[in-house]
């Protein structure tokens, strides 16, 4: 019994891509309307890996500002805290 074969991320250049669009009938051809539909299939190609891309940037930028939000909360508290000690100290002094 043969194993399945195993799926993995496959490349494809934006050439063969356009050729393998040029190679696809196009429907509104038989009505004498040509549109070039291998550009077009190209360009929403480009168009959702750009998008692809943003999300992956957009969720990089999220996470580091949360992560330079936490440091400076961080911070912030520790100088909050040191200010109450002293304050505590003063106010023993004068108990």
């Amino acid at each position: 019994m043969e194993s399945p074969p195993v799926l993995g991320r496959m490349v494809v250049s934006p050439t063969s891509f356009a050729t393998v669009c040029a190679a696809m009938p196009d429907p509104r051809r038989a009505a004498r309307v040509v549109y070039p539909l291998p550009a077009i299939l190209a360009l929403l190609n480009r168009i959702v890996n750009c998008q692809q891309r943003l999300t992956r940037l957009e969720r990089a930028c999220r996470g580091a500002a949360a992560r330079l939000m936490e440091v400076e909360l961080r911070a912030r508290l520790a100088e909050l805290r040191r200010e109450l000690e002293v304050g505590e100290h003063r106010l023993s002094r004068w108990s």
